[in-house]
């Protein structure tokens, strides 16, 4: 899918800096890579790893995790989300945005490399890559985008 819109992706990650300054992300997933799900909820159960979406009546959350030693720690609250630059804590926002519309998704959750942000990383940072549409219809991605600019 992404290869096939090539000219249409963003030639510089507008996380860059940002993934950089934690010496890279602990898990990547290009969604190109995968079948086109039709929601996040489901991408985010099929395909990537260290992220769990759960479910409490209305309520929905993500949650990381990470392996230590033999053992499985599970953050106790929702990730920080980093949509082309932009920081957001919406889960909401986050699982609204169609797979279709992602390059890439990147996951710190190693403690060492969240303790560098304090009380803001300390629950794990999911790093979005959106496609650069063309076609003039917003998709949720650059509505994000728009909005925080405003």
């Amino acid at each position: 899918f992404a290869q096939g819109n090539a000219a249409s992706i963003n030639s510089k990650s507008p996380n860059e800096v940002l993934e950089e300054e934690f010496q890279g992300a602990d898990y990547v997933s290009n969604v190109g890579d995968y079948v086109v799900f039709p929601t996040m909820e489901d991408f985010l159960k099929e395909v990537v790893s260290f992220a769990q979406v759960r479910k409490k009546g209305a309520d929905i959350s993500v949650r990381l995790y990470y392996r230590y030693e033999k053992s499985v720690i599970f953050y106790k609250q929702d990730p920080i989300y980093i949509i082309d630059g932009v920081m957001t804590s919406s889960t909401a926002k986050f699982l609204s945005i169609k797979p279709e519309d992602l390059l890439s998704i990147k996951i710190i959750y190693n403690p060492n490399k969240l303790s560098q942000l304090g009380s803001l990383g300390q629950y794990g940072i999911i790093f979005i890559e959106c496609i650069l549409i063309t076609s003039g219809i917003e998709s949720q991605c650059e509505k994000i985008r728009n909005r925080s600019s405003a």
